[in-house]
């Protein structure tokens, strides 16, 4: 995401596009990073205005599932790779 975009008004479809996408594939957090000083005002202003919390500098994390458990699936998923010997693909 850059200025341009959400200049004309696109970041929040953007980054509403991006969440619905990696959730759909077993995400159930996303962490936006960056550490340079002139982007990190930037993105301070954009993620304030959607509520997506700063939890350390320059570091914003969504969570994709903040008011329901994460499904059964989800949880098999990400189960699945901390331990791989322990399940089949």
């Amino acid at each position: 995401m850059n200025e341009k975009i959400t200049g004309m008004g696109l970041g929040t479809a953007l980054f509403g596009a991006i969440a619905r996408f990696l959730k759909s594939h077993n995400a159930i957090a996303i962490e936006f990073r960056d550490n340079h000083s002139s982007k990190i005002e930037h993105y301070r202003s954009f993620f304030g205005k959607l509520n997506v919390p700063e939890v350390k500098r320059g570091v914003w994390r969504f969570e994709l599932y903040p008011y329901h458990e994460v499904p059964e699936k989800v949880r098999m998923f990400h189960e699945a790779l901390k331990n791989p010997n322990k399940h089949q693909w």
